[in-house]
């Protein structure tokens, strides 16, 4: 892990035909080197938090491959050079997989009769071990990639005080381990998706939904 994260580090730039690069094309360049630095910080907190076992590198290294993959791919995009709309790709890419999943896991404990069981919040299941590494490996990407590429948006409440205080809990989960509990929690993310597609496409803005959405 520590050496991913130092390879991440001093990752060379692409030189520019002309000696010069545009905002944009900077960033993008940039994105390979922040994933590399990110994956090695996942490992390194996986590793030294005891609980780096072979399905959970497997879901840090994957869902950080996905995530630097889908803001890699948003860069190109002409709303990409708006710092408050790629301040949310992250957030969009992480939500898309783990709402749904939540919701699904939440029904099958309703079907199965365990949704009113404090001990069916309190497992360990490879499922529940992945959703809550992946949600770790996003913080750790999002608190790289924001400090370095919006930074403006990323402050220090709902950024950095957020995104530590939730990587701690994810990796207590892991620990615990209560990872069952985190996955069942994860629901609310579809209001992160609804939020995260008004922000990088106001078209699409709906208040009313998500706030339907987060009630319910």
């Amino acid at each position: 892990p520590r050496g991913l994260g130092v390879l991440g580090l001093w990752w060379p730039s692409t030189p520019h035909p002309h000696g010069r690069q545009s905002a944009s094309s900077a960033m993008r360049e940039d994105i390979p080197r922040l994933c590399l630095l990110s994956m090695g910080v996942t490992l390194g907190v996986l590793y030294l938090a005891r609980v780096a076992k072979p399905h959970v590198v497997a879901a840090g290294v994957l869902t950080t491959t996905y995530l630097g993959a889908a803001y890699w791919v948003s860069s190109g995009k002409s709303w990409f050079a708006t710092s408050k709309k790629r301040a949310w790709v992250l957030s969009l890419a992480i939500a898309l997989p783990l709402g749904p999943a939540s919701l699904a896991y939440d029904v099958y404990l309703m079907v199965t009769g365990k949704l009113w069981k404090p001990e069916a919040y309190f497992e360990s299941h490879p499922a529940a071990d992945a959703a809550a590494t992946a949600f770790l490996s996003f913080l750790v990407l999002d608190s790289v990639v924001g400090n370095r590429q919006y930074r403006e948006q990323f402050g220090l409440v709902e950024g950095w005080l957020h995104h530590v205080g939730y990587t701690l809990v994810c990796v207590e989960g892991l620990r615990g381990p209560f990872t069952t509990g985190l996955l069942s929690s994860m629901n609310i993310e579809v209001t992160t998706i609804i939020l995260s597609i008004g922000r990088i496409w106001p078209e699409h803005r709906s208040d009313v939904l998500f706030g339907v959405a987060f009630f319910l």
